[in-house]
């Protein structure tokens, strides 16, 4: 099926993600310089734990931080007059800069929150925020997940790459060149002979179906 599948502009493009479609999460930080090694072994039980263990990341805590923050926004929303919860977690999810958090959480919930359960609450939003990766860095959510989209598509790529070529560093001029020479086909041969024997087979992780962003437009991954 990856040989027949293998065109997105014919018969269409397979991405077969390795062990899984959650593969994308399988980084230890943002920047993670260990992804090239990350392996899983290839026996059902470790699999059935794999899922589980990715949706620890702290990617998923990212991706999910605004359905997050508008439930704990929805159980303090006391007031009459309360703006509505999705336009403060618009406000929220847009701040870029951390200098003065707790103060700009405060004027744009204190209209809506009651002082006493607002003011426990605004240290730990400001360190939830920091958590999910943003405002402390000069981004604002938004900026910030785009960027961390395109990183997890390039180092998918790196990785790719390794495996197809065992080629361990590739520079920013070279990513759109490794993209176009990956051969999805010989990286699935390869993660077949080495996931066979039941016992010492492992599957590198890695995941393809970011690809299809690179392969609409590159110039939004790098």
């Amino acid at each position: 099926m990856q040989r027949y599948f293998s065109d997105m502009t014919d018969m269409g493009q397979l991405y077969i993600n390795y062990p899984m479609i959650e593969s994308y999460l399988h980084l230890k930080e943002q920047n993670d310089p260990e992804y090239l090694e990350h392996k899983v072994d290839a026996n059902l039980q470790v699999l059935r734990e794999y899922k589980r263990t990715v949706e620890k990341s702290v990617l998923r805590y990212t991706f999910e931080f605004p359905k997050r923050l508008y439930g704990s926004l929805m159980i303090r929303f006391r007031k009459v007059n309360a703006n509505p919860c999705d336009i403060c977690c618009e406000k929220i999810c847009n701040i870029s800069d951390a200098s003065d958090i707790v103060n700009e959480l405060r004027g744009i919930l204190e209209n809506s929150i009651a002082h006493d359960d607002l003011e426990p609450f605004l240290p730990a939003l400001s360190q939830r925020i920091k958590r999910a990766g943003y405002a402390y860095n000069g981004e604002c959510y938004w900026e910030h997940v785009r960027n961390l989209f395109k990183r997890i598509i390039a180092q998918n790529i790196w990785r790719a790459n390794y495996i197809q070529s065992n080629q361990h560093e590739i520079d920013d001029s070279q990513y759109k060149t490794c993209f176009e020479q990956l051969d999805l086909v010989k990286i699935l041969q390869v993660q077949n002979t080495s996931s066979r024997d039941t016992v010492t087979g492992f599957i590198r992780v890695l995941n393809t179906c970011v690809f299809i962003i690179a392969e609409y437009n590159f110039k939004l991954v790098l």
